[in-house]
């Protein structure tokens, strides 16, 4: 008998390219962020992978007697950003990046 491995994700994700023109940092403060809108202009053009659960619910698979939740989680990316005063600067931002599975502990 031969044993074949088959997997599937636990959660739905949605993933994405974007490339943002403004954002609030790690700081909540406002940036434009320096992203040319010519597609053809790759010089300046900041790319992020994006990936979003699709809804907060259970794991998919068999869970035996426990309880499951599929959560956001977020990554900093370091992006070339023009301050108020004109300047470029390099600044953190946090995007949403997987999907992960929490096996939640319940306490009575």
């Amino acid at each position: 008998m031969t044993l074949q491995e088959t997997s599937h994700p636990a959660c739905e994700l949605m993933e994405s390219f974007i490339r943002p023109r403004a954002a609030r940092n790690t700081e909540l403060e406002w940036r434009f962020i320096v992203n040319s809108v010519e597609e053809e202009d790759t010089d300046y053009q900041q790319v992020v992978r994006v990936g979003k659960c699709m809804g907060v619910s259970e794991c998919a698979g068999v869970w035996p007697g426990q309880i499951t939740q599929c959560r956001q989680q977020y990554l900093d990316h370091k992006l070339v950003v023009l301050s108020l005063a004109g300047e470029v600067l390099l600044d953190t931002f946090n995007f949403p990046s997987c999907c992960a599975c929490h096996v939640l502990n319940i306490e009575y």
